[in-house]
Order: structure tokens, then sequence, then C-alpha cells
């Protein structure tokens, strides 16, 4: 484990760091669009402090001729809006929908428990997308109220443990 802000230290002093709870290093913005090279759709989560516009200029840089799809999100709404006016697509994250967005969303990013369960609410917002989902409740209440989903990387890891228990069982 690193100690530190992320945006004072370099690559070098980061390449070599652990995911938590992983064996993986971690993997590099740039590394990551060239892997994914356009397959599935990538939501860039913006963790804004104080940088907003340096932070959404440097995005919109390294992701300049990237030919998949990406949606911009997090909770900073100078953000969000700054990436809305230039065009991309922006959702708007949140642990329970506000009454009133700060600007046009194209999506909700939401924490599952914040997801409303009445899809007459549910219709008063942009398409809903829940995060950290963990456990059998969560992925039941996430599959009811949206056709995506984030989920939990310990979920995955419980689940991968699971399964090869499983198989190595048989």
């Amino acid at each position: 484990m690193r100690k530190g802000r992320l945006e004072e230290l370099t690559r070098e002093d980061v390449k070599d760091c652990k995911l938590r709870f992983s064996k993986e290093k971690i993997v590099f913005f740039d590394d990551l669009l060239k892997m994914v090279n356009g397959r599935i759709p990538i939501y860039v989560e913006m963790k804004c402090n104080g940088n907003e516009i340096e932070l959404c200029d440097a995005l919109i840089k390294m992701t300049e001729g990237y030919e998949g799809d990406l949606v911009f999100i997090g909770f900073h709404p100078k953000a969000g809006a700054y990436m809305k006016e230039k065009g991309y697509a922006v959702g708007y994250s949140c642990a329970k929908p506000p009454k009133s967005l700060p600007y046009e969303a194209d999506c909700m990013i939401c924490h599952i428990w914040g997801v409303p369960w009445s899809k007459k609410k549910r219709d008063e917002y942009p398409p809903f997308v829940p995060w950290t989902i963990y456990g059998y409740l969560g992925k039941i209440h996430a599959k009811l109220v949206s056709k995506v989903a984030m989920y939990n990387t310990h979920l995955f890891l419980e689940y991968r443990k699971y399964y090869k228990r499983h198989r190595e069982a048989k």
C-alpha cells in the first residue's frame, strides 16, 4: 500500500502498487483504454478536489480519438456540468436521487439502496445505474430496478472463490 494523495504521486510511484484485496496491479487509464479498445462502455469516475476544470481538461485530452463509449460520472456538479457542456455523456452520482439535478444527466449513478423501488418515481429521472451492490439481496434489487449495474469487487472475489471450490469438489 502506498500513502499519499494520488495527484501528488508519479506514475513510477504507483506502478507496482496492488489493488486492494487483490494481487492485481493498478491499471493506468491510458493502458485501460488500449486494453478495452472500444469493446465495452467505460464509466469514468471523476474524483475532484478543487481541480474540476483541470481534471476534466486532462480527461478530454486523454480520451481524444478513443473510439469506445465513455460516460463521465461523479458527485461534483461543476465537473459534470463542464463535461456535459463539452458534449460528453455524463452521469450524475448520488447516494439517493436529489429533488433536482444541477445539469441534464444522461444517467443516474446511484447507490443501490437509493434507487427508488417505484417505477413511477424512477421515471422522473434519467435511467438508473445502481452501484455498491453487495450480496444476493443487492443483486436482486439491481435486476428489478435497472438493466445495468456496478457490482462491488468483493462480491466477484467471493463468487470466484465459491465457484473455484465448487469446481474442485466435482
